[in-house]
């Protein structure tokens, strides 16, 4: 009892408030928390960053991807054109010739009647006319050519089978001979030569061009063919022309 000694300010010495003090809620929070808002904002900071680099990747991979598709269609457009040109070209450079053709119509038992048609549906000559026929003499059936020369622009000509005559090729010393087709006669092909110049054969396979006029291509011809007369048509379907 006579030990305890008042305060001097009459109030009685609170040790467990003397002990405790420093250790509120408040005393050590404000610095710990300091470092982990900073910890936290360093962390969001390095995770936005790696975010942006990501997405940066990822658009200049889709940039290139989208720059390659383009440049890939850029590309077969430009083939298809450059295809589509030639092709063009190549039927501007056709134009006549395609419109230039035959045919036969036969009739008879023995082949020997009927007509030739050969016909240049185009507003423009066709020159060197040559037409290959195949005329039978008796075992054979060898090729024979009947020459027209200029077609007429637009027109159509006509040959009859019995109007046709075969003039075997002359050897020196040989006479003149005139046969006649003995077991019909076929149209087998069509030489010419276009406006530009340009040579041509339409056979039964098809239209061809050619380097040069003669008929090295043709097979061995055993003679001509003579016709006594001839019919020209105008081409019921030249460009608008009605016959």
């Amino acid at each position: 009892m006579g030990n305890d000694q008042p305060r001097s300010d009459g109030a009685p010495e609170d040790s467990a408030a003397t002990s405790g003090a420093g250790t509120g809620p408040d005393s050590d929070a404000t610095p710990t928390r300091s470092t982990w808002v900073r910890l936290r904002a360093i962390a969001w900071t390095q995770h936005l960053t790696a975010v942006g680099l990501a997405v940066g990747a990822v658009a200049a991979i889709a940039g290139l991807w989208f720059q390659a598709v383009a440049t890939y269609w850029s590309q077969q457009t430009a083939k298809d054109q450059l295809e589509q040109s030639r092709e063009d070209d190549e039927r501007d450079r056709q134009e006549q010739a395609a419109r230039v053709n035959f045919w036969e119509v036969v009739s008879g038992a023995d082949g020997n009647s009927g007509t030739f048609h050969v016909i240049n549906r185009s507003p423009d000559p066709v020159g060197n006319v040559v037409v290959m026929v195949a005329a039978s003499t008796g075992d054979t059936v060898p090729a024979w050519f009947l020459t027209i020369g200029t077609m007429q622009p637009c027109s159509q000509y006509v040959y009859s089978l019995k109007d046709l005559s075969l003039h075997p090729l002359r050897n020196d010393g040989e006479k003149d001979r005139t046969l006649r087709i003995e077991y019909g006669a076929s149209l087998e092909g069509v030489y010419f030569r276009d406006r530009n110049g340009q040579n041509w054969k339409r056979d039964t396979k098809g239209l061809v061009s050619r380097e040069s006029d003669n008929l090295a291509d043709a097979p061995e011809a055993m003679g001509t063919i003579q016709a006594k007369d001839k019919k020209i048509r105008v081409s019921a379907d030249c460009y608008g022309i009605v016959k």
